[in-house]
């Protein structure tokens, strides 16, 4: 097993991810019991090295599989578990992915309200990154232009100060070409 002798070669807490990343090669190679396997153990590592936006994303894939399976309510409960795991960490995108996934399940087996709640959700949830997002944005676009702002005022104290020292050099040459005199 790769993921297994990639742990004993260089062990580390992270070797959910290992079996996550794996567990998604799988899928697209549509070896859904390998796959399935693979994200037990993702799910089992993760909660044990308590990581919790591995296991969020485990949880995740695992009702990917269980909806590719044809398997709507066991994915549709196993995204429960992952969306409250996402709650845990506050990880907004994974919320958005969480609903976006149970509206499929519920369009599955036809019903419709459910999946629209879920999409509904998901819109929400994006918008209000959109606009977390456009705030973040002004505020470094305010940092950029208060750097620009200071760069400028010192670079204007930079010259008054070479000014300043021309003219005193001057003065001094004054003041020695009198004493000369």
């Amino acid at each position: 097993n790769i993921s297994i002798d990639t742990h004993k070669k260089y062990p580390y807490e992270d070797i959910a991810s290992v079996y996550l990343l794996y567990a998604k090669v799988l899928i697209k190679s549509n070896k859904l019991a390998e796959a399935e396997n693979m994200e037990k153990k993702a799910i089992a590592l993760a909660h044990e090295y308590q990581q919790i936006p591995i296991e969020v994303d485990a949880y995740i894939t695992y009702a990917e599989i269980e909806n590719k399976k044809g398997n709507y309510q066991p994915a549709i409960d196993t995204i429960k578990k992952a969306m409250k795991h996402a709650e845990m960490v506050g990880v907004t995108s994974k919320k958005i992915d969480c609903n976006r996934l149970m509206a499929d399940n519920y369009l599955a087996i036809n019903n419709t309200t459910e999946a629209l709640k879920c999409l509904k959700i998901a819109n929400e949830l994006l918008t209000e990154q959109a606009d977390i997002n456009m705030e973040r944005l002004s505020h470094e676009q305010k940092i950029m232009l208060d750097i620009e702002q200071k760069e400028m005022e010192a670079k204007l104290k930079q010259e008054q100060i070479h000014a300043q020292r021309n003219i005193m050099i001057l003065l001094a040459l004054v003041v020695v070409v009198l004493l000369v005199l």
